[in-house]
């Protein structure tokens, strides 16, 4: 089933959802195992992700490449369950000002989108 999504930034959260049909990964899975949560919102996508009993030392977020990277560092607590996360990140999105917060075991990033300029000129004839 192809879906066609009316806005240039879909809700990600139906897109990956669809990623996962689409190759056969089951959706309940990924939902129970997944501690990210993605909003959109009119200025910025915000991402939430559970990651309890690390300090922000231990946990490493990086934009390669248009990918958005969150591991966590080995640590000798056996409590602390490692996490790796990666996604694609959408067209519209301001990189340079990404921002990141981990604040009692929540990390969240901020994605502000990049602002749409009217663009109006008058033209010329020659």
């Amino acid at each position: 089933m192809v879906k066609y999504y009316r806005s240039t930034i879909p809700n990600v959260n139906d897109l990956f959802e669809d990623i996962c049909t689409l190759v056969g990964y089951p959706v309940e899975r990924l939902l129970k195992s997944s501690r990210v949560r993605i909003d959109r919102g009119d200025e910025a996508f915000t991402a939430r992700v559970e990651l309890p009993g690390y300090t922000k030392e231990q946990v490493d977020v990086v934009i390669k490449d248009k990918i958005l990277e969150i591991q966590t560092k080995e640590t000798d607590d056996e409590n602390l369950e490692d996490f790796s996360y990666r996604a694609s990140i959408p067209s519209g999105i301001d990189v340079e000002n990404v921002s990141a917060k981990l604040e009692n075991g929540v990390l969240t990033i901020i994605f502000p989108l990049v602002e749409k300029k009217e663009l109006s000129k008058s033209i010329t004839i020659e």
